[in-house]
């Protein structure tokens, strides 16, 4: 890939940049603790002077996808209206969910307590159906 960007392509040179320190940057930080949550990973790693620190770097084995499966798992345990809600197999209960997510999973503490929402589940060729739930 390198001969090619290199060699074929006439670029002059090229620099490798971890993904943690490329984030400092970017944001414009001399130095950060960036967090990295992908479907499947979860990474943490402290950049000071454009240097990640080894010993602050931590991978942990979840991520996004694992929070929305238990997420799920607690919306049936606390009575979730919407029965047939399968994310594994259906695309549109797995948009749904990850919208539900971003909405009530979070770690403010000023929207604390119980919040009344109406939900839409849209799918096509069968009519819109709406759930009231209490999260």
């Amino acid at each position: 890939m390198m001969s090619m960007i290199l060699l074929s392509m006439k670029f002059k040179a090229c620099l490798l940049i971890q993904d943690h320190v490329a984030a400092t940057y970017g944001a414009g930080l001399g130095y950060a603790c960036v967090v990295d949550v992908g479907h499947r990973k979860t990474s943490v790693s402290c950049v000071e002077d454009g240097i990640s620190q080894i010993n602050t770097r931590i991978r942990l084995r979840y991520g996004g996808g694992n929070i929305t499966q238990t997420f799920h798992w607690l919306l049936k345990k606390c009575s979730f209206p919407y029965h047939e809600c399968n994310p594994m197999t259906n695309y549109y209960d797995a948009l749904l969910l990850n919208q539900l997510k971003q909405d009530f999973c979070h770690l403010n503490l000023d929207r604390c307590g119980a919040v009344q929402k109406t939900v839409t589940v849209m799918k096509p060729t069968k009519r819109q159906v709406q759930y009231t739930i209490q999260v």
